[in-house]
Parts: C-alpha cells; structure tokens; sequence
C-alpha cells in the first residue's frame, strides 16, 4: 500500500470517518422513518402518518419533536466518541471562540 503501514493510515483517516458518522447517524433516522411510512404497521413513521390523517397536531408534533431528539442524541454520541479518540483533531466552528 505504498509502503504505508496501518498504523500511519489508520489515525488520520479518523476524523472523516467520524463526520460521516455524524451525518449517517442523522441520515438513518429519516431514512428509517420514510421506511416506515411505506411499509409499517408499527413505528414513529407509522405513528407520525396516523396522526397526521387524524388531523391530531399535538400528538403529532410530540413525535417529531422525540424524533429531533434521538436525533440529537446520536450526532451527541458520535461528536463524544470524536473528541476522546480524535483529541488532536482541531474542528473549526462559526461559534467557536478563541
């Protein structure tokens, strides 16, 4: 591998690996809630369509604001595992302050 070894390959390949993750762990979620809305008899995306033919606005945003979160929760994941195994990896923020 052009005289790489892995162990010089593997670490600094890590933080694209991880914004990947990042945006696949958001990713999944709308692509399992579309999913669901094709083909489910059970689930928030089949929850979410009943509430939507039911005109119920309520419960209905209640689940899009559960799915926000899990959301939410995942990308939070993913940015903890980040930054304990890519600790000198420098992200540049618009908010970030010196």
């Amino acid at each position: 591998m052009l005289g790489l070894e892995l162990g010089e390959l593997g670490p600094s390949c890590l933080p694209f690996l991880f914004a990947g993750l990042g945006v696949a762990s958001v990713l999944s979620i709308l692509g399992a809630v579309v999913g669901e809305f094709v083909g489910a008899s059970a689930g928030l995306g089949m929850l979410l369509m009943q509430y939507n033919q039911a005109m119920e606005i309520s419960p209905m945003f209640a689940v899009i604001l559960l799915l926000a979160v899990i959301g939410f929760l995942m990308n939070y994941a993913v940015t903890l595992i980040e930054r304990r195994y890519c600790f000198w990896a420098q992200r540049s923020n618009a908010t970030a302050r010196p």
